[in-house]
């Protein structure tokens, strides 16, 4: 739309106006412009400019004048985009330095410009890694800014995309050990192991850092994510002394920091449960068994449902290490602690237990 105007409309009213009617409506287009920079008079404006491009063009104006009018709106996103469509990524560039502010707008330009001809790649890098360098500067400046990490981070994350695209593989790796020493979690360890893993020569670095990074987890009490990553890397053992240890961090109330995951207990616990069956069936019975009776207490027939569920599987489990008396007095124990559930006895009941 342009202005609230379709631009199939636009272009129709544009193609038949005679050159007073095209006068009218440029001076009626301009008493519409609105001065401010929000998003909602950027919308509009783009609209009533785009509909002025098309008069200027129709009145055989040059290039440099419709190009002045998104200049004169402060249309600068715009404007950059009209120069990379012309081949002039120098002056595209050079408006986007100036101007532009916005972490998306930043992005989303150093990604055409990079598309618009690959001689641009370093320029494009080098205009993101810029703006990034400034992002920490000014939070090293400003610690209480809640915004500025998140802003950093989505710089990097862009970056190391880039780099990986453009084989820069030690840079791809540099930024993600960047993003995991100010978010160590889960998610930032995965990048770095992928970055790492992604050529021969990070592969043998991979065993060394590996170490580097579980240690800071494990020093940051980052037990949940270690969880995650224990259990996604098959070390069963770790991953059950890990749970322990965030079950009893869960237990005091913590405000995380930015970029923290958070993991119901409930999930983690089945995680592990799964994975331990196998070679730590006992252990796996304690955790099946934390998990139904939480279920329980939040009570609800969905709830019953799923504690029903993991019972069968701890029955499964009793049968496997042939202890099938200790299941049958936790089941009685258990039905005896919650008679007055009638919910709960039916879905026993519908299992079989």
């Amino acid at each position: 739309r342009y202005g609230g105007i379709r631009s199939e409309i636009s272009s129709t009213m544009v193609a038949l106006a005679t050159a007073s009617e095209r006068t009218l409506l440029e001076t009626w287009l301009r008493e519409k412009l609105q001065p401010g920079q929000d998003a909602s008079s950027q919308w509009r404006n783009r609209g009533l400019v785009g509909f002025l491009a098309l008069l200027k063009q129709a009145e055989g104006s040059n290039q440099e004048e419709v190009l002045a009018e998104y200049h004169h709106a402060h249309l600068y996103t715009d404007l950059a985009e009209q120069y990379l469509q012309l081949g002039r990524q120098s002056e595209a560039l050079t408006v986007a330095q100036e101007h532009l502010t916005e972490t998306f707008e930043i992005t989303q330009f150093a990604e055409r410009l990079l598309a618009s001809d690959a001689q641009w790649r370093d320029q494009s890098l080098a205009f993101v890694e810029g703006r990034l360098a400034e992002e920490i500067t000014a939070a090293k400046k400003m610690p209480k800014d809640l915004m500025r990490p998140h802003v950093i981070d989505t710089y990097r994350r862009w970056l190391s995309e880039q780099y990986r695209l453009a084989s820069r593989m030690q840079q791809a790796l540099d930024i993600e050990m960047a993003r995991f020493q100010a978010h160590p979690d889960e998610a930032t360890y995965l990048a770095v192991r992928s970055a790492a893993q992604a050529d021969e020569q990070g592969i043998h670095l991979w065993s060394g850092l590996r170490s580097q990074l579980l240690q800071a987890l494990k020093q940051q009490s980052r037990w949940a994510a270690l969880v995650a990553i224990f259990v996604d890397e098959g070390e069963v053992e770790r991953a059950l002394t890990a749970l322990q240890e965030e079950e009893q961090m869960q237990k005091v109330p913590t405000y995380p920091a930015y970029g923290y995951r958070s993991y119901p207990l409930a999930t983690l616990r089945v995680r592990v449960a799964r994975v331990a069956e196998e070679t730590y069936p006992d252990e796996a019975i304690q955790i099946y068994a934390r998990v139904v009776e939480a279920l329980i207490e939040q009570r609800g027939r969905e709830n019953y449902q799923q504690a029903v569920a993991y019972l069968s599987q701890m029955k499964q489990l009793y049968q496997k290490v042939e202890r099938e008396k200790t299941w049958e007095a936790y089941i009685v124990g258990l039905r005896t602690r919650y008679k007055s559930l009638r919910a709960f006895k039916e879905e026993l009941e519908r299992k079989g237990l």
